[in-house]
């Protein structure tokens, strides 16, 4: 009996403590070099942003969300397109002074792929906006081929945006210049996994009580 509970409290110890997928963190810093504002989403309508420093973040949960390995690297799909909840947890893009942030209940997408990293597609529930950024691979350096992994890179690689709502509309392409994927800490766990920290913490608390003290755990 006590080998019995021995085990279970050793797998439920391994349970609770195995390591949660990680919530990571890509932000695009580089120059707008061609588009336009039509209707001020960034500052004024039709402004001339040519020249103009951008940041462009997101915030994904890797543990939510569709992983799908490709021959060129993996994919990240969520949103109620794909019928999971969504991966994304904030997405910002920052340009003359002003920030614009993004939901993507509907559609949010990650890419890793070694011929063109940093792909990445946020969409609301149509016809709210919708915001998609793609980095072409010409930074000169290798790209790792696993959503969130760490990885940080300079250079030079084009790419661009895309913003559409309901009577505003903003397109851009940009010379990306930097890219810097860091891990931001844990996933939240879920009700279900909260249940089996504490039980199997509780277990492991009992069992070491019990082996110090020479009596089996109850």
């Amino acid at each position: 009996m006590k080998r019995f509970w021995a085990a279970v409290a050793l797998g439920l110890c391994l349970a609770g403590s195995g390591a949660d997928a990680a919530i990571f963190q890509t932000t695009f810093t580089g120059t707008i070099v061609s588009g336009n504002d039509d209707t001020g989403v960034f500052g004024t309508p039709n402004a001339d942003y040519v020249g103009q420093s951008f940041v462009a973040t997101y915030v994904f949960d890797n543990s939510l969300g569709n992983h799908v390995p490709n021959a060129v690297g993996e994919a990240l799909f969520s949103g109620d397109q794909f019928g999971t909840p969504t991966a994304l947890v904030s997405a910002t893009f920052e340009l003359n002074g002003h920030t614009v942030s993004f939901d993507g209940n509907w559609y949010a997408i990650a890419n890793a792929l070694s011929n063109q990293n940093g792909h990445y597609l946020i969409m609301d529930t149509p016809p709210t906006p919708t915001f998609a950024h793609g980095m072409d691979n010409q930074l000169g350096v290798p790209f790792p081929v696993d959503v969130g992994v760490p990885f940080s890179a300079t250079g030079h690689g084009g790419g661009g945006i895309s913003y559409f709502d309901p009577g505003q509309s903003a397109t851009f392409n940009f010379d990306t210049t930097s890219i810097d994927v860091r891990i931001l800490g844990g996933a939240v766990p879920e009700p279900q996994t909260w249940a089996m920290l504490i039980v199997g913490f509780s277990l492991c608390g009992a069992f070491a009580r019990a082996t110090r003290s020479g009596h089996p755990a109850p």
